[in-house]
């Protein structure tokens, strides 16, 4: 057994960086892009600052220079999707530094029948104004910041003058564009009560997602010849409500069909965010999961591991599972020493998601701790 390094991350809430600095994130689809870039290099030099006695962030952090790439926000399929159908365009709050849809509106009326969504009609992105936005947008980002490569989550390619080979496609799971279409009620209630309108559904799902996904491909990647060498997003972010059964029917239904479509031996990055331990036994059923991010779950990881001895796996520390915000310094190292065993100290990194609720020494206090004992662990090794 080969021990690795642990990678670690941490997140501080938008929340967080106004009151302590005045700051928030400008709004990514309208914003000047050089406001953006001096953003992200104010944020790092604070950073650097507040937390030079941390390691891990110097070492992130100490680059002043504009990153090399420049990440288009809006590009979500299942938000694109939505808006193609008549939901309203997304609008941006400076408090959590996120794109918010309004979930109230969704555009499919409590559709009841199979025929209903086969009525629905196919889809030229050339005319949907969502996309016209992203490929706008993406023109003026590149005017603006000439140096800088403008990248899409739904795509990732290494540019052209690299030597690494690697093009992955995003393709958004059946069981999260649902809710974008149908609201959250009405679309797993179709799951269990509409099964023949579900399956109609994912079958136009799969049609959209794959047109999407190649339109974007040829507006961003400029390597034709370049075969996709990877495939996500699959699980999903509601996957923890779902049933094993009803997985097996419609996560798993679903991304067997995608994987069918890209190549079923190619590696997948699969994502379930909140707590599912229920379902790490239908993970193993996917053929080359290379990236998995969950939840953690308290006396689950070691099971993970080895259900999924050859997987990275991604482990977010977040409440209510975890709450480091509140937790006691001893158990913040103990806790993520017991994760490392249980991961076997290889293949795993640890990422904390602060509320930010606290006094800023309560704060900094457990954010050092948390970095001070994962580079303990990897002393360690």
């Amino acid at each position: 057994m080969v021990q690795e390094a642990i990678k670690s991350t941490v997140e501080l809430p938008s929340t967080w960086w106004k009151r302590n600095y005045g700051i928030s994130h400008p709004d990514p689809t309208t914003a000047d892009p050089r406001a953006i870039v001096d953003y992200q290099l104010t944020v790092k030099r604070i950073i650097l600052e507040r937390y030079h006695d941390v390691p891990a962030l110097v070492a992130a952090c100490r680059d002043d220079h504009p990153a090399e790439t420049f990440e288009l926000f809006g590009c979500d399929l299942r938000q694109v999707l939505a808006q193609a159908f008549g939901a309203p365009e997304l609008t941006w709050s400076s408090e959590t530094g996120c794109l918010w849809d309004d979930r109230s509106r969704v555009p499919l009326n409590r559709p009841e029948s199979a025929e209903e969504i086969n009525a629905l009609p196919a889809l030229d992105w050339d005319t949907v104004p969502a996309v016209r936005k992203i490929l706008n947008r993406k023109q003026e980002i590149e005017a603006a910041l000439p140096s800088i490569r403008v990248t899409s989550d739904c795509v990732r390619w290494a540019p052209a003058n690299s030597n690494v080979r690697s093009g992955f496609v995003t393709i958004p799971s059946f069981i999260d564009m649902g809710p974008f279409l149908m609201g959250d009620e009405h679309f797993f209630e179709s799951l269990l009560m509409r099964p023949e309108m579900s399956h109609a559904l994912m079958g136009r799902c799969l049609q959209w997602a794959v047109s999407y996904s190649e339109y974007m491909r040829d507006r961003f990647v400029h390597m034709a010849d370049e075969p996709v060498r990877g495939v996500g997003s699959m699980a999903g972010d509601y996957a923890t409500m779902l049933s094993p059964d009803l997985y097996d029917e419609y996560a798993y239904g679903y991304d067997r069909t995608v994987m069918e479509h890209f190549g079923p031996d190619l590696p997948t990055n699969l994502h379930s965010c909140g707590p599912s331990a229920h379902l790490y036994e239908k993970w193993t059923t996917y053929p080359n999961v290379a990236v998995l991010q969950t939840r953690w779950m308290d006396g689950h990881l070691a099971r993970l591991r080895s259900l999924m001895p050859n997987t990275l796996l991604e482990i977010t520390f977040a409440p209510p599972q975890f709450d480091i915000d509140h937790a006691d310094i001893a158990d913040i190292a103990n806790l993520l020493w017991q994760a490392a065993r249980d991961a076997e100290f290889r293949g795993v990194s640890f990422h904390a998601i602060f509320t930010g609720v606290r006094d800023n020494a309560a704060i900094d206090q457990r954010l050092r701790a948390f970095f001070k004992t994962i580079e303990d662990i990897n002393n360690s090794l």
